[in-house]
C-alpha cells in the first residue's frame, strides 16, 4: 500500500462537526473536475462488523467493553481496506473517507484503550495523504446533534469532550502533525469548503 497511485483524503472530527456536509461538497467538486472517485464511510454498511457497530450505535445491541468495541471498528476497516479502499487506490482513484483509523484512536484512547495497541492493529494499513479535521467544541456539537434527532452512543457532551481532547493530543504526535489540516468547524459551510479545496487542489497538483 505504500506505493498507492491514487490520492487518499480522510475526514475526521467528533459527531456533529460537519463532516458529512463537507465530504459531499468536496466529492461534488472532485467529480466536476473529472476525477475517478471512491467515497468511503465508517462504520460500513457492507461488512458484518460494520453492521454490528451500526446497531450498537443506535442502541439496538449492547455495547461491548471499550477495547473490544474499538477492535470491531478495526475489523470493519480491515475488510474495507482490503476489498474497497486498497483496490481503488491501486487503480489511481481519489479516495475520500468519512472516518478512518484516527477515529478509532481518538475514541479509543478517550476511554482508556492504549494508543500503541490501536496503532499496532493498523500498522499495515494505507496512510491518508491528507486528514481534514473539523475542530468543533463538544458543547456546539451536542446542540447540533440535538436538532438532528436521537443521539447515538457517543453523543453526550462529556463523552465528546474527552474525544475532542484525544483528537487534539493525536494531532500533536510527530507521526501525524504534518498529515493533518485543522479547520475551525464553526466557520461557515462555504468558508470551510474553500479552505478544504485549497489544500486538496494543491495535493492534486503535486501528485
Amino acid at each position: 500500500m505504500e506505493n498507492k497511485k491514487g490520492l487518499f483524503i480522510n475526514f475526521e472530527g467528533i459527531d456533529g462537526c460537519g463532516k458529512d456536509t463537507q465530504v459531499a461538497l468536496l466529492s461534488k467538486k472532485l467529480q466536476g473536475e473529472g476525477h475517478q472517485l471512491f467515497l468511503g464511510l465508517e462504520p460500513t454498511y457492507t461488512f458484518e462488523p460494520g453492521k454490528r457497530l451500526r446497531r450498537i450505535l443506535v442502541h439496538e445491541l449492547p455495547a461491548p467493553a471499550r477495547k473490544e468495541m474499538q477492535y470491531i471498528y478495526y475489523e470493519d476497516r480491515k475488510e474495507h481496506v482490503e476489498k474497497m479502499i486498497g483496490p481503488m487506490l491501486e487503480v489511481g482513484a481519489t479516495v475520500v473517507e468519512n472516518r478512518y483509523m484516527f477515529s478509532t484512536i481518538a475514541y479509543g484512547t478517550a476511554f482508556g484503550v492504549d494508543y500503541d495497541i490501536i496503532r499496532e492493529w493498523h500498522k499495515d494499513m494505507p496512510i491518508p495523504d491528507l486528514n481534514i479535521y473539523l475542530d468543533l467544541p463538544a458543547k456546539v456539537a451536542v446542540e447540533r446533534l440535538a436538532k438532528n434527532g436521537k443521539p447515538e452512543y457517543f453523543d453526550k457532551e462529556d463523552s465528546l469532550s474527552k474525544i475532542h481532547e484525544s483528537y487534539s493530543e493525536l494531532w500533536e504526535r510527530d507521526e501525524w502533525k504534518n498529515l493533518v489540516v485543522i479547520i475551525d468547524g464553526e466557520k461557515s459551510i462555504e468558508e470551510i469548503h474553500e479552505l478544504i479545496w485549497e489544500r486538496v487542489k494543491k495535493l492534486l497538483e503535486d501528485k
